[in-house]
């Protein structure tokens, strides 16, 4: 597996794949982006795509401290869409986070790592 839980320095394809999501909520997000960096770059020290790449599950409940989880919701929907992530991978993820697996997200931003 390409990506692992926990906050450590991020590699080379997790550094590229957080700096696209952060380019798409930049253009589809940019406020709720705004508001979710703020919040992690002061409680962990990255910002929020870093958060997601780097463990998906502790990134999806912090950020509902920030916002309401439907808003949630529909920032991992976007990365998940912009990953190629078809409708039904991404509703199974977003219960998976719900539910503190990361592995689906985590395997659609591997596939679309690859694809790269």
């Amino acid at each position: 597996m390409l990506f692992g839980a926990g906050l450590h320095p991020l590699g080379e394809g997790q550094a590229r794949l957080a700096d696209y999501l952060d380019d798409v909520l930049s253009r589809l997000a940019g406020g709720a982006l705004a508001s979710l960096n703020a919040y992690f770059y002061l409680t962990l020290g990255r910002s929020f795509t870093q958060a997601a790449v780097e463990d998906p599950p502790r990134a999806y409940r912090e950020a509902t401290r920030v916002m309401p989880e439907g808003m949630v919701r529909l920032v991992f929907r976007a990365m998940l869409r912009s990953l190629g992530a078809s409708p039904g991978e991404v509703e199974a993820a977003l219960e998976a986070l719900r539910a503190g697996d990361g592995s689906r997200f985590l395997n659609v931003a591997e596939r679309a790592l690859r694809a790269r």
